[in-house]
């Protein structure tokens, strides 16, 4: 997979054609589409702030690090709503 990270150099250039992700964590779309929640199993979504992943079935929000997401149940909260 090819990874894309915007720098002075680039600013203004196109994005790779083919390569989609999430501006707010660059998470590509291709990774969200196979990451899924290490307990249940269920799919995974970006949050409103783009700054964890949240599983929709046990509410554990998985943390965005570095633009990498922390898929580890300690390192999870669990959402109340």
């Amino acid at each position: 997979m090819e990874v894309y990270r915007p720098t002075e150099l680039t600013k203004g250039l196109k994005e790779p054609q083919g390569v989609r992700y999430n501006k707010a964590a660059m998470i590509s779309q291709e990774l969200l589409d196979i990451l899924v929640c290490p307990v249940c199993k269920k799919p995974v979504a970006l949050t409103a702030n783009g700054q964890s992943l949240k599983c929709g079935e046990c509410r554990r929000v998985y943390p965005i690090q570095d633009d990498i997401p922390i898929m580890l149940v300690d390192a999870a909260t669990i959402d109340a709503a």
